[in-house]
């Protein structure tokens, strides 16, 4: 599952495009030596991945983020979320956020599943970009890109004139 993991994201940063959960899925299955018709139904799988995945939520890193946010939103900031999502998807991610009352702090959420590109597309950065425009006029230089990954956040956010900070491990 990593290596595959691995080669999806080196792919999509190479080319921008999204890989689908299904495909990734596909891959794996694959690799493991079974043979699935291209017609199978993968719906009752996801379904009951999408279950077990939030019987088993995340853990916050930091239970206490809400505190920050509300920081950020008392100095009249915006916040907003891009992902590039890969074997669980920008919807059940929502949940997520929706389950830890923590929704609400983002003006809009984008994600790759949703959009079929991947950071460091540029089309996704423009995307924030109009996005955030719509909400308060501003200039590129005046949005942070956080991230965790040096090609597809910290390269993609500077590559269309964003601020980037990278969080390291």
């Amino acid at each position: 599952i990593r290596k595959i993991d691995v080669e999806a994201n080196t792919q999509s940063e190479q080319t921008g495009i999204h890989i689908s959960q299904k495909d990734l899925f596909f891959s794996i299955i694959r690799q493991a030596g079974v043979l699935l018709d291209d017609n199978y139904n993968w719906n009752p799988f996801l379904k009951d991945l999408e279950e077990l995945f939030l019987c088993y939520m995340p853990q916050l890193i930091d239970p206490n983020i809400s505190l920050f946010f509300e920081k950020i939103r008392s100095k009249d900031k915006g916040i907003s979320l891009l992902s590039n999502t890969a074997f669980i998807t920008g919807n059940t991610l929502h949940k997520v956020l929706v389950h830890y009352n923590l929704a609400h702090y983002f003006d809009f959420e984008l994600y790759s599943d949703e959009i079929g590109y991947s950071k460091p597309n540029p089309f996704l950065f423009e995307l924030v970009y109009e996005k955030a425009n719509l909400l308060r006029p501003l200039c590129k230089d005046q949005i942070i890109h956080i991230g965790d990954n040096y090609t597809a956040d910290y390269q993609g956010a500077l590559e269309v004139g964003f601020q980037s900070f990278l969080l390291k491990h």
